[in-house]
């Protein structure tokens, strides 16, 4: 068993992040792989965030409610928020045996009273119990599971090479094994471009933590090339995020894709196409510069050798789209690809240009006349 580093660990920075925290750490101590996220932000929730089924619960459900308090300015959680929650989750299905409200609030004798009040009051009416874990107790369970403090707080585990704790971060906080999907699969299938919430949370999600991982011991001891690599990914992750965000983006509740749909306000109607294609182009451009720079920090990964029994592959990309005609006027090449990377091609990378770079570039195929 892993113990918790000498020193304070911090709460995740946002909410999303605390509450993946604790659905992976109550997966953990729940003995449950099927404890999930309950539907998606927006929806009705009935007060829990999170469910699952413990081992010895023979079936029956447990709860969660994640409450992110800032405990730099004091915030805590209150009787009357605690009052509220337990009224919600009396109107989950099917009815859970036990609600947990897991806050990143420090610990409070009060609340924690106010919750063995509620389950008793509960037992008489044949319903759940109420607990409600502080930041201190959540640690203390951390300290239990170190795959989940190795996942979330990988700079706070101790390691004997910065450079393999620091890449491995990257690969999995990124979700670098699914990146090829999301970046070469689902944005092409059609002739829009699409992509996932699922994928825009992770990169979100990812840039959020890998500042304090760069700045953290071991990672600010790791080579200054791999340290340079993964900064150059930031940067067009960065990007990505902030494009895919730009216009409307049109949700398809089944299959949980976003198509990137853009407003043509404002432009003249035989400009329209034009204009489409370019802000197609840009994004189409921007994934390929993410699997380009993801490449390259794959590459510094290969080149230091410290997993000697394995070299990773490259990320392949598609050799064309599956549409480079514009609306109107002439075929434009579509942007530049790599089909595979090889060791040469990759040591030769620029690192991101930016987007302006990118804006020009597709401006210039798009408009060439």
């Amino acid at each position: 068993m892993k113990k918790t580093p000498p020193f304070q660990i911090p709460p995740p920075r946002n909410w999303q992040d605390f509450e993946s925290l604790c659905c992976d750490l109550w997966a953990r101590v729940w003995n449950d792989p099927n404890t999930q996220k309950n539907g998606r932000g927006g929806q009705i929730q009935h007060g829990v965030d999170i469910f699952g089924s413990p081992l010895n619960a023979y079936g029956k459900y447990y709860g969660i409610q994640c409450k992110g308090k800032d405990n730099y300015s004091g915030s805590i959680l209150t009787i009357s928020e605690l009052n509220s929650e337990v009224e919600k989750a009396s109107n989950f299905l099917p009815s859970i045996e036990c609600f947990i409200i897991a806050t990143t609030s420090v610990k409070d004798a009060v609340i924690e009273m106010r919750a063995r009040e509620i389950t008793e009051e509960n037992r008489k009416k044949d319903s759940f119990t109420v607990h409600v874990f502080g930041w201190a107790d959540i640690v203390e369970k951390l300290s239990e599971h170190p795959e989940v403090m190795d996942k979330y707080y990988s700079w706070a585990v101790p390691s004997n090479d910065p450079n393999k704790k620091l890449f491995e971060s990257w690969y999995r906080d990124a979700d670098i094994k699914n990146l090829q999907k999301n970046s070469n699969i689902i944005p092409f299938q059609l002739f829009n471009i699409r992509f996932t919430g699922g994928f825009l949370n992770t990169l979100h999600s990812y840039l959020m933590k890998i500042e304090t991982n760069l700045r953290a011991f071991p990672s600010n001891s790791a080579s200054q090339n791999l340290r340079d690599a993964i900064v150059n990914f930031n940067h067009v992750a960065t990007d990505v995020l902030k494009s895919c965000h730009e216009f409307e983006n049109r949700y398809d509740i089944e299959s949980d894709v976003y198509t990137y749909w853009i407003d043509t306000k404002g432009h003249p109607y035989n400009k329209q196409g034009e204009f489409i294609e370019f802000k197609k182009g840009v994004l189409k451009v921007l994934f390929y510069n993410l699997v380009k720079a993801a490449n390259y920090v794959i590459h510094i990964r290969n080149s230091l050798h410290f997993d000697s029994s394995r070299t990773l592959d490259f990320i392949g990309f598609i050799e064309n789209f599956n549409y480079n005609y514009p609306l109107f006027g002439e075929p434009h090449p579509s942007p530049e690809y790599y089909p595979l990377y090889s060791v040469q091609e990759v040591e030769e990378v620029r690192f991101y240009q930016g987007l302006e770079n990118i804006k020009q570039y597709v401006h210039d195929q798009v408009y060439s006349d």
